[in-house]
């Protein structure tokens, strides 16, 4: 019989706990309850959970080896670790039954309510009283808890211990003593359960076991875990990929960063050979709250800046205002969806092998927003394209971006369909998407296309389409991109078609002003002419002004001016002497380029380019072309007259006035001097000063031959980029604690 006093506490207990937390419980189970037994608590939010379920034994003596008053001595030890460690410890003692230990394990754990918290952690030990076996499992956290090491610890100990007839009271009170010595290595190692006692030693694994929902800090209610359970299952089959929510109170004094990567790798997370995977971590420290995503293997290079920005946007406003886990569920339904794919991306990537599909249709309107008569007229253009310039074009849209920042689609839909012509697979893109009622757009080029597509053009072009895609004239905007791809593949009329064995020749009746872009006026342009044709008469050197709309092929101004110099016949003498002014005016921006020709004349040095660049900047700051080509014409006859251009002088008067001042101080102070020297003998000649060694003279004539000078004014540009707050820590090629030897992770967060 059990003692009055013990039995009234009993009583007590159960009673207080019916009437706070509401969970029917008993003082005993049957054996087979775990079929039909009870459900944990759950805790009041905001405050601390009732950790476990109250009023029932953990020591459940099926075998009936223990009596009243043993039981419940042993029954308060282990309740005592159970509060110490934060995890349940229910015990069975029995006979073999039908089913493994596994097996018995599982279903009694979890249909009768046992765990510490909503992540149901703790730790089940079965002795069986027929046989010296002993089988322990972990749940929750209590997984990590029970190490190898203590599992191994426990099932050799206990056996043996049934082995000697020890009584079945000192077989227990040995487990519990093995927990203590647990708990007691795990507080003083700093660090959780799940870390290594050598990194140095550690070797990557898997752990299927491992549960994917960690909630130490106690931010989320039973109903959000069961969930979250759901969607990481979901997340895990559908995609083929690990993800993990672990939250804490603390990082045990390293970064979130550093923690989560921790975290990732040494609890052994994540799928396949590379274990592909992700950790979302959750800080609650004071004055260190804030979020870090992990990712590994295959998700390294799926969670870059532009997706990391935007999940964390998404997250930001649920943790800024408390709703922990309504923002983590939100979150795991975005992961969900970042893992979609398109319908023509491979099945295995890095598998995946380039290839040609001529066959295939440039036009891939997934999101139906052109007609019948918008595509053929876009056809027709692309064909033109195709045939004139031997480059590729394909224009997709879709109503999804799939996590992809706009770029990155293009790129990979250009890649995986098997566009592109030669063996560069040459050739460029458009992708217009139509993502939740928002139209956005990217572009991609690949390669003898690729250095076309410089960042100024690529500019050029989204400032065009942004306007109409914003507008949603899809159509407009699709053929206005081709318009402009051929504009920019197109060569002027007088370039060569076999740049490679062009002759030189040398054209009569030049012109020295070659305006196209209506830059002068007639009377202007008549005057330049004149002075650049009496210029190039006395010195023998062409001197040329050109101005253009474009460039070729996106290259710079100072390419085009050489290449105008030498395809039109330009250049006097045996070296072609040249000296060229050009100036690109296409709407946007104003640049230009002094371009010499392939003559070796002193005064062409970089230093008399720049003196002659000084005094042609501040005409290009108002754009005034027509003043910067005086100025140029006027600093080149000094060059050639003089050999060499003076810099400008910005601040000609206060230099002016202070060499002024300084002279007559200078005047004064010399006055006051000579009055106190004294008279010396004249030296013959200056070696009795001389110091051996103490004088060197080098030549320093500059030679500068083919020299060209670039600047540019930039009117009007815009940079794109793609979404998120930028407020992401966003960091890719790190390593968790163990260093350089382990995994790469790559990932971002945010602090709130």
């Amino acid at each position: 019989m059990k003692v009055t006093n013990r039995f009234l506490h009993k009583i007590t207990l159960f009673l207080l706990t019916a009437l706070l937390a509401a969970v029917p419980s008993a003082n005993t189970y049957a054996e087979d309850a775990g079929e039909s037994g009870n459900s944990g608590t759950s805790s009041t939010e905001g405050s601390p959970k009732k950790m476990y379920k109250t009023g029932v034994y953990r020591i459940n003596d099926w075998g009936e080896v223990f009596k009243a008053e043993e039981k419940d001595q042993l029954d308060d030890l282990v309740c005592e670790q159970m509060e110490e460690c934060h995890l349940d410890f229910p015990i069975i003692l029995k006979a073999t039954g039908s089913k493994s230990s596994e097996e018995y394990t599982d279903t009694f754990y979890a249909h009768n309510g046992l765990g510490w918290g909503d992540g149901k952690d703790g730790v089940m030990l079965v002795l069986y009283t027929d046989k010296e076996e002993v089988f322990a499992k972990g749940y929750g956290f209590g997984h990590w808890f029970l190490n190898k090491e203590l599992n191994q610890k426990i099932c050799t100990k206990l056996s043996l211990m049934q082995k000697e007839k020890r009584s079945w009271s000192e077989i227990v009170t040995a487990y519990v003593n093995l927990i203590k010595e647990r708990n007691q290595e795990i507080k003083e190692s700093g660090k959780p359960a799940w870390y290594p006692k050598d990194l140095e030693t550690f070797k990557d694994f898997h752990d299927p076991d491992a549960p994917r929902l960690v909630d130490l800090a106690d931010i989320f209610t039973l109903e959000e875990e069961e969930q979250m359970l759901s969607i990481i299952k979901s997340i895990q089959k559908d995609s083929g990929k690990d993800i993990v929510v672990y939250t804490d109170v603390t990082t045990y004094g390293l970064s979130r960063r550093t923690f989560a990567a921790d975290i990732n790798e040494l609890a052994g997370y994540g799928f396949g050979d590379d274990f592909s995977g992700t950790v979302l971590f959750i800080c609650m420290e004071q004055g260190n709250r804030g979020w870090w995503t992990d990712a590994t293997g295959e998700c390294q290079e799926i969670y870059s800046e532009y997706v990391i920005n935007v999940l964390d946007d998404a997250l930001e406003p649920y943790m800024v205002g408390g709703k922990y886990g309504e923002g983590v569920i939100d979150y795991l339904k975005n992961v969900k969806n970042l893992y979609k794919v398109p319908e023509w991306y491979p099945s295995d990537k890095a598998a995946f092998k380039p290839f040609h599909n001529e066959s295939a249709n440039r036009i891939a309107d997934y999101a139906n927003l052109f007609d019948d008569a918008t595509k053929e007229k876009l056809q027709d253009a692309i064909k033109r394209i195709q045939d004139e310039y031997g480059m590729d074009v394909a224009i997709y849209t879709d109503s999804e971006s799939y996590w992809r920042d706009e770029d990155t689609l293009a790129k990979e839909f250009y890649k995986y369909n098997g566009y592109g012509f030669g063996d560069e697979y040459t050739g460029s893109a458009l992708f217009i998407c139509t993502e939740r009622g928002s139209s956005s757009f990217g572009l991609y080029a690949e390669g003898k296309c690729k250095e076309i597509y410089t960042d100024y053009e690529v500019n050029k072009m989204s400032e065009k389409l942004r306007r109409l895609i914003s507008s949603e004239s899809y159509g407009d905007a699709a053929r206005e991109y081709l318009d402009m791809v051929y504009e920019l593949y197109k060569f002027p009329d007088w370039y060569p078609s076999d740049s490679s064995n062009f002759v030189r020749f040398k054209a009569q009746n030049k012109k020295y002003v070659v305006d196209q872009t209506e830059l002068f006026s007639e009377e202007e342009k008549a005057k330049l002419e004149q002075k650049a044709l009496e210029l190039s008469n006395k010195i023998g050197a062409d001197v040329l002004i050109i101005t253009a709309e474009n460039t070729i092929r996106g290259g710079s101004a100072e390419d085009f001016a050489k290449d105008f110099y030498r395809y039109n016949g330009y250049g006097q003498g045996d070296e072609n002497d040249a000296l060229i002014f050009c100036i690109i005016r296409d709407g946007y921006r104003m640049r230009w380029a002094l371009v010499t020709g392939d003559a070796k004349r002193k005064c062409y040095s970089e230093r008399n380019m720049d003196h002659m660049n000084e005094y042609i900047d501040d005409a290009m700051e108002d754009y005034n072309g027509h003043l910067a080509t005086s100025r140029f014409l006027t600093n080149a006859w000094l060059m050639y007259r003089l050999g060499f251009t003076l810099p400008k002088l910005r601040l000609f008067w206060p230099i002016l006035l202070g060499l002024i001042l300084g002279l007559i101080v200078a005047g004064k102070y010399r006055k006051r001097l000579n009055r106190g020297m004294v008279t010396i003998q004249k030296a013959i000649d200056a070696e009795p000063y001389f110091v051996p060694n103490s004088f060197v003279l080098s030549d320093s004539s500059e030679v500068l031959t083919n020299t060209s000078t670039t600047k540019e004014r930039i009117i009007s540009s815009s940079t794109r980029s793609g979404g998120g707050g930028g407020r992401s820590s966003y960091s890719s090629g790190y390593h968790s604690s163990r260093g350089s030897s382990g995994r790469s992770h790559s990932g971002g967060g945010r602090s709130f």
